[in-house]
C-alpha cells in the first residue's frame, strides 16, 4: 500500500490541473458515471467540551479508469486554540478488482482544493456576464484556497473583497495575496463588516464555520451569485428569495438533517429538482453537473439571484486523489507500507 504524506500530496497537486479534474467529475456525476453512498456521520463532545466530528464518504467513478475509495475527514472547531488545524483527514483508494486499499494519503489538502474548484466551476457557469468582484467570507484554510484558485483562474476578476472575524489574519492574508498577484490587474481589499463585503460583490463565497445564517437578501445586488460551501451561512429567507437554487447532489442534501437546506426539506419546506412543486417551498432547480453538461439551463438573466449550496461529494476528492496517486507513482513519491 502506498502512503502519501501531506508534503507528497502538496507536491503532486502542483502538477495537476485540479479545476479540470473537478469539472470532469461533476460532469460524470451528471451523466450517471459515478456513485455515492450515504455519508456516515458521528459527532461527540470532546473531553475539553469542544464539538468534534468524523465523516466517512465512499464513492466510485466509472471511466477509462475505475476509481473507488473513501474520504474520511475529521474536525473540531476548537483545534486552532490547540495549535492544530481545524480539520484533518485521509483519502483511500481501493483496487476495483480485489477491493484492497492500494493508496492512503493525507486528505485535508485535497478536500480544500476540490472545494475551491467546485466554487470555481459554479462561478464560471452561473456568475452574471458583467461580474468583476468576488467576496470571500472567512479566510481560514478553505477561504485561502478559494482566494488562490479564484485569483488564478478567473480572467474577468478585477476586485477581491475579503472579510474575517479575525482582523490580524485578514490583513496578513490580504498582504500575501497582493504580493502573489501583483502582476495582475486585481484590487484586493479588506472590509470591516460582512455586509460591506456582500454589498460590493457580484459573487459571494461563504467559507466560515458559523452555524447561524447571516446573509440577508437585501444585502445582495441584483444578479449576485452566492456559493455557500459552509454550513448555515445562507438562512432560509435567502433560499426563498433566490431566483435559482442549485446543489451538487440532491439525494445527499435531502438525506441530511443538519444543514439548513436539508432541514427545510425534512420540514416540508423545500423540494428537489425531481420532485413535484409544493406551495411556498424552496425549489432546488438543478444539480451543478447537469448545468455543466447542458441538460439543465443555468442562469436565465443577469438580474437573477442564484444560490449554489454544494453538499460536498466524495467523488471530487477521489478524482483528485487518483491523479495524485498517478503523479506519485511516476515520480517515486511516498512510502510503500506493508499490509
Amino acid at each position: 500500500m502506498l502512503y502519501l504524506s501531506a508534503a507528497d500530496v502538496a507536491r503532486a497537486l502542483e502538477q495537476i490541473d485540479a479545476p479540470v479534474v473537478v469539472s470532469e467529475v461533476l460532469s460524470a456525476h451528471a451523466r450517471g458515471d459515478a456513485e455515492l453512498a450515504a455519508e456516515a456521520y458521528l459527532s461527540w463532545n470532546a473531553p475539553d467540551g469542544g464539538q468534534a466530528r468524523t465523516l466517512n464518504m465512499p464513492g466510485m467513478i466509472r471511466g477509462s479508469r475505475i476509481v473507488v475509495g473513501t474520504k474520511i475527514i475529521n474536525g473540531n472547531l476548537a483545534n486552532p486554540t490547540r495549535g492544530l488545524p481545524r480539520a484533518s483527514g485521509l483519502t483511500m483508494l481501493f483496487d476495483p478488482l480485489s477491493a484492497r486499499i492500494v493508496c492512503l494519503m493525507e486528505g485535508a489538502q485535497i478536500s480544500a482544493r476540490r472545494t475551491a474548484c467546485v466554487s470555481l466551476a459554479a462561478t464560471r457557469a452561473l456568475a452574471r456576464t458583467s461580474a468583476e468582484t468576488v467576496a470571500v467570507i472567512g479566510v481560514g484554510v478553505i477561504g485561502q484556497e478559494h482566494c488562490e484558485v479564484l485569483c488564478r483562474e478567473l480572467a474577468w476578476l478585477r476586485q477581491l473583497v475579503l472579510f474575517d472575524i479575525e482582523p490580524q489574519r485578514l490583513m496578513s492574508l490580504a498582504q500575501v495575496f497582493r504580493r502573489r498577484f501583483s502582476d495582475k490587474n486585481l484590487r484586493i481589499e479588506t472590509v470591516a463588516t460582512v455586509e460591506e463585503a456582500i454589498r460590493e460583490a457580484d459573487v459571494i463565497v461563504a467559507c466560515t464555520t458559523t452555524a447561524s445564517g447571516y446573509i440577508r437578501p437585501e444585502w445582495l445586488r441584483r444578479g449576485a451569485l452566492v456559493v455557500n460551501v459552509s454550513l448555515d451561512d445562507v438562512p432560509p429567507d435567502l433560499f426563498r428569495a433566490a431566483d435559482k437554487v442549485v446543489v451538487d447532489d440532491w439525494a445527499l442534501v435531502a438525506a441530511d438533517d443538519r444543514r439548513v437546506l436539508g432541514r427545510l426539506f425534512h420540514a416540508g419546506q423545500a423540494v428537489g429538482p425531481f420532485d413535484p412543486p409544493r406551495d411556498n417551498a424552496v425549489r432546488v432547480e438543478a444539480e451543478l453537473g447537469s448545468i455543466l453538461v447542458g441538460t439543465t439551463v443555468g442562469r436565465r438573466s443577469d438580474d437573477e439571484i442564484v444560490v449554489v449550496n454544494p453538499f460536498g461529494m466524495a467523488i471530487e476528492d477521489l478524482a483528485l486523489a487518483a491523479k495524485v496517486e498517478e503523479v506519485a507513482r511516476q515520480q517515486g513519491l511516498g512510502v510503500v507500507l506493508p499490509v
